[in-house]
């Protein structure tokens, strides 16, 4: 499979009434490929990968299937399959976590 980037950002800028700024959106995209961004999930943003996630998994699926190619569908599906001791190794969470126990912690001190 070859990724078409013209077809691709000429349906993306369609779909969002933005095609007008097609000369302006490639040389923002060149410009951040020319950013060397060492974390690689900072290249990609969440909603973007699951669209071409559906866009790329669409035709190889059964008609009883088709849903999935939904975003919300595809990301409820991929959120279901996480484990938590998955999670628990994410930053994020790990501050969640210990973000929460110092609230526990005051409300308890409140209450004695």
């Amino acid at each position: 499979m070859i990724f078409d980037l013209n077809n691709f950002v000429d349906k993306y800028l369609n779909k969002n009434n933005k095609i007008l700024y097609k000369k302006f959106f490639l040389e923002k995209v060149e410009n951040l490929r020319q950013n060397n961004i060492s974390e690689i999930r900072n290249k990609i943003r969440g909603h973007d990968f699951i669209q071409i996630l559906c866009w790329y998994i669409e035709p190889y699926l059964s008609s009883t299937k088709k849903s999935f190619a939904h975003p919300d569908t595809l990301s409820g599906a991929l959120l279901c399959c996480l484990g938590i001791n998955i999670l628990m190794k994410e930053n994020l969470f790990k501050e969640i976590i210990i973000r929460l126990k110092i609230k526990k912690e005051k409300s308890n001190d409140g209450n004695h």
